[in-house]
């Protein structure tokens, strides 16, 4: 007498409730895996063309932010020197525009201020990534009260070529020390020990 193997024991597909092998991880009948996978709720058909929609929307996304991308000229400037009634700024062009800086003020602690006037005309005009250029100006005017030598004073230029769809001007602002600027006025005099004017002598 012969000993037969016992039959594997049977199941129901937790999906369909089909009876299936015990040991199956898949409903013959339904495609159902028994396992975890049975909880993402949707098949590899779905689960490839998700994929294949990743991949074309990838780039897509790209160009549509390339279209509202608005390039623009940005100009910063730093001072390099001001003497004699002239002040020296080094501008630089980052964006992606040209622009230009042209005129702008000096603004002092007490709310006086003067004006500076391009040495030359227009200002200065630089192309994208065209590295930086000097700009000189004349300080037209001169405060009444004279500032301390550690109080800010404040630069202010007009720059163009901000927004490529119309002519707009905005003002570039930056701080700096009043003493440093005492060159460019010979009646400024400043206390090494205090910061503080000095009255000039008559």
């Amino acid at each position: 007498m012969t000993d037969e193997a016992p039959k594997p024991a049977k199941k129901e597909c937790r999906v369909c409730a089909e009876l299936i092998e015990g040991r199956a991880l898949k409903c013959i009948h339904c495609d159902s895996y028994q396992d975890w996978r049975r909880h993402l709720g949707f098949g590899t058909t779905v689960l490839s063309l998700l994929i294949a929609l990743v991949a074309v929307a990838t780039p897509l996304i790209g160009a549509i932010e390339k279209f509202f991308h608005v390039s623009r000229a940005e100009l910063r400037f730093s001072v390099q020197s001001a003497q004699a009634g002239v002040l020296t700024v080094l501008v630089t062009n980052d964006g992606e525009r040209p622009g230009a800086i042209a005129q702008g003020t000096l603004s002092f602690p007490r709310g006086e201020g003067a004006y500076l006037r391009p040495l030359s005309p227009g200002g200065a005009s630089l192309t994208p990534g065209g590295g930086s250029t000097l700009a000189h100006y004349a300080v037209e005017g001169r405060p009444q009260a004279f500032p301390n030598a550690n109080e800010n004073c404040k630069l202010s230029f007009m720059i163009t070529g901000t927004d490529p769809t119309r002519r707009t001007y905005d003002f570039d602002e930056q701080p700096v020390r009043c003493g440093y600027l005492s060159m460019l006025f010979p009646e400024w005099r400043f206390d090494p020990d205090t910061g503080k004017p000095v009255p000039p002598t008559k």
